[in-house]
């Protein structure tokens, strides 16, 4: 028998169980060398699969703390909680009195905590009011709102909410720049003291006060810039 070192995967359990069972073959003596050779084998695979599994987890357990700090939640109290847990966990884990398991369960709760977090931190401010941003808005507060929602729904109603936000404001920029290109040529035309000119450049700046407000949308400085 060659004596192997377990630690730090003695809580695993098919390398505790492997473990017993070479003992146990070690101590029988009606077992035969091939026997023990065969339960010697059990246990290196065991270790290797243990030490496997092990290395991926704290790989992936260093990736999600990573992803806390790319979406800028790395300060959110509860993913401040996640993290610590998952650094017991490791803790754990590293000191032969914690399991791969307990590794793994961790970074989950973290990627969860995190895709909350940071779904809750999407701002919508200036275009709330855009229709695409108001639905992808209430998708993810249903999401959000469901305890049986996964991590993956989250994180996709979250960057589906991100790319309508992004949309909207593309659109409310050219919006505005042709808001702005208007009152100028209105400003500077020979029609500027016109009364319904000078009603048409009001309801346009209004417009964009109103978006810009949040309170209103691009769809309505569109409409003032075509009156105008």
């Amino acid at each position: 028998v060659v004596v192997t070192e377990t630690s730090p995967y003695d809580q695993e359990s098919a390398v505790s169980s492997a473990a017993s069972n070479l003992e146990s073959v070690s101590n029988d003596p009606t077992k035969t060398t091939a026997d023990v050779q065969a339960a010697q084998q059990a246990l290196d695979d065991a270790l290797a699969t243990a030490k496997s599994d092990r290395e991926t987890a704290k790989t992936n357990a260093d990736t999600a703390e990573q992803n806390a700090t790319d979406q800028g939640v790395a300060d959110d109290s509860t993913v401040v909680d996640a993290q610590q847990a998952l650094d017991d966990a490791i803790a754990a884990a590293d000191n032969n009195t914690g399991t791969t398991q307990a590794i793994v369960d961790a970074t989950n709760a973290l990627d969860r905590a995190v895709a909350v977090a940071s779904a809750k931190a999407v701002a919508t401010n200036p275009v709330s009011q855009e229709t695409a941003v108001a639905s992808a808005k209430e998708n993810l507060d249903n999401i959000l709102a469901d305890s049986a929602s996964t991590t993956d729904q989250i994180i996709a109603a979250r960057d589906a909410l991100k790319d309508a936000v992004n949309d909207a404001l593309e659109a409310r920029n050219n919006a505005l720049t042709g808001a702005d290109t208007a009152l100028n040529n209105a400003a500077s035309s020979s029609a500027a003291l016109d009364s319904d000119v000078i009603a048409a450049q009001k309801a346009l700046q209004d417009a964009v006060a109103s978006a810009n407000a949040d309170t209103g949308t691009t769809a309505a400085v569109t409409a003032a810039t075509e009156a105008l």
